[in-house]
């Protein structure tokens, strides 16, 4: 029993990691889009204006994954399934789509000691 414990509490932990991780992540892209947003003033600053809110809204979203326990974020990802499968069912599917296409894309392991042509 104390391992099983042991266990939870690692994947919580780690859990907790990506959940902090995703939400700078999502902090750098509201950077990133306000910047965008910065240069597009020049231009347009009427739609600039709509590009920092869509910024904003993305910050408001870090802060709120932030503020959120990972049982929390789990439960309501429950809740959703039941509540909305179809949704759900394509948001995993965007998902792997999205992870595959990330995989593929990353460098594959270095091979050392070979012949290059």
């Amino acid at each position: 029993m104390v391992q099983a414990n042991e266990m939870k509490e690692h994947a919580r932990q780690a859990a907790e990691q990506q959940k902090e991780a995703g939400a700078g992540r999502i902090d750098e892209m509201a950077d990133a889009i306000h910047s965008a947003a910065n240069e597009l003033e020049k231009q347009f600053p009427r739609s600039a204006d709509y590009v920092h809110d869509a910024a904003s809204r993305l910050e408001g979203t870090a802060a709120a994954l932030r503020k959120r326990r990972v049982e929390d974020l789990v439960k309501d990802l429950g809740d959703f399934a039941h509540t909305q499968p179809a949704a759900f069912f394509g948001g995993a599917i965007l998902a792997g789509i999205t992870l595959a296409r990330v995989l593929k894309r990353s460098p594959g392991p270095q091979k050392h000691g070979g012949t290059h042509p």
